[in-house]
C-alpha cells in the first residue's frame, strides 16, 4: 500500500503512475461500495467510473489534513448516488434482503 499523501501530490504534478496507482488501491473496496447500492455489475461500473472520474477531476480541493482520501472518495460515491434520482438504490435488512428504493420515494 502507498502513502495516500505521496500519491495524490505526485498525481497533482501530473505523474500518471501515481493515478494509476491510487486507482489500483482504492478501486476493489469503492466497487464493493458500489455494489451494495447497485446491486449489478453495470451500475456499479457507472457509479465507480463517475466517481473516479470526478475525484480526480477535483483533486485540487482535496485537503489532506482535513480527511483522508479514502473518506472524500467514498463521500464523492454517496453523492453521485443520492443525486440522481433514476438510479435505483437498494437497502438490504439485517436478513439480507433487498427492497429497491428510490431516493424521491418514486
Amino acid at each position: 500500500m502507498h502513502n495516500e499523501k505521496e500519491l495524490v501530490d505526485q498525481c497533482l504534478k501530473g505523474n500518471p503512475k501515481s493515478q494509476e496507482a491510487l486507482y489500483k488501491q482504492y478501486a476493489p473496496r469503492m466497487y464493493g461500495v458500489c455494489m451494495r447500492y447497485a446491486r449489478n455489475t453495470l451500475e456499479a461500473d457507472d457509479i465507480l467510473q463517475e466517481t473516479w472520474l470526478k475525484a480526480i477531476t477535483s483533486l485540487a480541493k482535496f485537503e489532506p489534513r482535513d480527511v483522508k482520501f479514502s473518506a472524500w472518495l467514498f463521500a464523492i460515491a454517496r453523492r453521485k448516488i443520492e443525486a440522481d434520482p433514476a438510479r435505483p438504490v437498494y437497502l438490504r435488512t439485517v436478513w439480507g434482503e433487498g427492497y429497491l428504493f428510490s431516493p424521491r420515494g418514486t
